[in-house]
């Protein structure tokens, strides 16, 4: 019993991880321009929320809802941080249900911005370390909360 509680514990405590590296990736480069090593251009998923893609150097890409997934993502990572706080206070099974389906919601919204496409330039090719980290982020909410729902007799 005791080694379950601990491990239901230590789930959480991931949990709680998975959702501060989604925060710490909505205000990591989401788009970056490189040319010989030095970057030229960079924009955090935070600056794509606040201005958007109306920027002179993105050719005046301009799809409204591309510029709302790195607040998807943000959402969810608070989200999903309560959820780890709640199971750490009151340990439920149920908890990691919403962890996952937290991370299968910030792994989609990575993807929709990774995979945009417009007048003939993706994202991906210019695409920084926060949309990689917010999948990761993503990734690690799904398997702990998954694990966190495997594990059974929570007090």
């Amino acid at each position: 019993m005791k080694d379950n509680k601990a491990r239901s514990s230590a789930f959480s405590i991931l949990i709680i991880v998975g959702g501060l590296i989604g925060i710490i990736a909505v205000f990591l480069a989401w788009l970056s321009m490189e040319w010989g090593g030095i970057t030229i251009f960079s924009m955090s998923g935070w600056e794509v929320m606040r201005e958007g893609f109306d920027q002179p150097n993105l050719s005046n890409l301009s799809d409204n809802y591309v510029q709302w997934m790195p607040l998807i993502v943000l959402l969810f990572s608070v989200i999903a941080l309560f959820i780890g706080l709640a199971a750490l206070v009151k340990p439920k099974k149920e908890m990691g249900i919403g962890a996952v389906m937290c991370g299968i919601i910030m792994i989609i919204a990575a993807i929709v911005f990774y995979t945009y496409k417009s007048f003939g330039v993706a994202v991906s090719d210019f695409a920084g370390m926060g949309i990689y980290l917010a999948m990761a982020a993503g990734v690690v909410l799904l398997i702990f909360g998954a694990l966190r729902l495997s594990v059974s007799n929570d007090q």
